[in-house]
């Protein structure tokens, strides 16, 4: 909804506030008086991350769609030194519910001056943020990587998941310090990977897992 008549704004609003308190607010002036107890209602009632989903709601209506640049916002505030992460969450929230651009957060927020290696691991948040926020609104195109990347994978084509990868030098990187000893696998199950035990059996072959 969008109120192109700033008098009959004002009287919405002063009529669901006296509504809510049962007290007469019919001016600005009364407005102000109330509007400690409106901010202390709220903080009551959203407690927790979703009010970012209200707010975008709210700014998108009042100021006709005018694009929104968020920070996080992050969603707790018990770890610090994770706030890329903390931050994603609240940013594919907000970006999924109409925030138009998202400010990256970085693991030093509130604790130190980010270096080089904290703005990195901070934009990558954001971007996986923004990324996962256009898969759930249905942007067009935004599921082809994925779906890509879900064939890589299915093959056990490393190569192809590198090409795809949003930060493939760590994702190469990882695999090479733990090399398995047999490349159709990971270090991690090795020859009880399911994937490799499906591959094979769709194929016909043999499953050796041991």
């Amino acid at each position: 909804m969008f109120f192109t008549d700033i008098q009959q704004f004002n009287s919405d609003i002063f009529a669901k506030i006296s509504a809510l308190y049962d007290e007469p607010c019919t001016t600005p002036q009364r407005l102000d008086f109330l509007e400690f107890r409106v901010v202390h209602d709220r903080i009551k009632l959203f407690t927790d991350f979703l009010i970012q989903i209200v707010d975008m709601k709210i700014q998108q209506a009042l100021c006709m769609g005018a694009p929104f640049y968020v920070l996080g916002p992050i969603v707790t505030d018990i770890a610090p030194g994770y706030d890329h992460i903390t931050s994603a969450i609240g940013g594919a929230v907000a970006a999924q519910n109409g925030a138009a651009f998202l400010c990256y957060v970085t693991p030093a927020e509130h604790l130190a001056l980010p270096n080089v290696e904290d703005v990195k691991q901070g934009i990558i948040a954001s971007k996986i943020a923004a990324h996962a926020a256009d898969i759930a609104k249905g942007v067009r195109g935004a599921r082809e990587l994925d779906d890509r990347m879900a064939d890589a994978r299915r093959a056990l084509d490393w190569e192809g998941q590198w090409a795809l990868a949003i930060d493939p030098e760590t994702a190469k990187g990882i695999r090479e310090s733990r090399k398995p000893e047999h490349d159709d696998t990971c270090s991690m199950c090795g020859k009880f990977c399911a994937v490799r035990s499906m591959n094979k059996a769709l194929s016909g072959e043999y499953i050796d897992i041991l």
